[in-house]
């Protein structure tokens, strides 16, 4: 039949499955029929170890994208109460404001030992409507 290649009849194809393992981590199982050896069919990589971001990490990221996304809404409020259309995405900024500060309270809450409770839910949403006021006219 010839040479094994992407157009010879011989070629199987590539399948790629991702399953996961016992310790959170992610593996990527390449199989290749056709065109690596059969001892090196199958390949294994590590993908991720941790399955999510430790509440230090989250609430410092989360207090970044915070004073980020509101200062920047701040500095453009006039550009995003000029038209219909920036003011709807004004309002979805705002709604990312909130969701930025409820992470960071509820991590900061979690790393203190504080019960959560709706305490943080009312103080972002009113952070996030004092926000979104400025450039929201409703």
């Amino acid at each position: 039949m010839g040479q094994s290649g992407l157009g010879s009849k011989e070629w199987i194809g590539l399948g790629i499955a991702i399953a996961s393992a016992t310790n959170h981590s992610l593996l990527l199982h390449l199989h290749c029929r056709g065109f690596i050896k059969p001892e090196i069919q199958q390949h294994q990589i590590h993908l991720f170890h941790k399955p999510m971001a430790e509440p230090g990490n989250s609430m410092l990221y989360s207090l970044l994208l915070f004073v980020v996304t509101l200062s920047l809404q701040q500095m453009y409020r006039g550009k995003l109460a000029s038209s219909e259309l920036f003011t709807i995405l004004g309002g979805f900024i705002s709604s990312l404001v909130f969701l930025f500060l409820f992470t960071f309270i509820g991590n900061y809450q979690e790393t203190s030992g504080v019960k959560t409770g709706w305490g943080a839910v009312i103080l972002a949403e009113a952070v996030a409507l004092v926000a979104a006021g400025t450039v929201h006219r409703l």
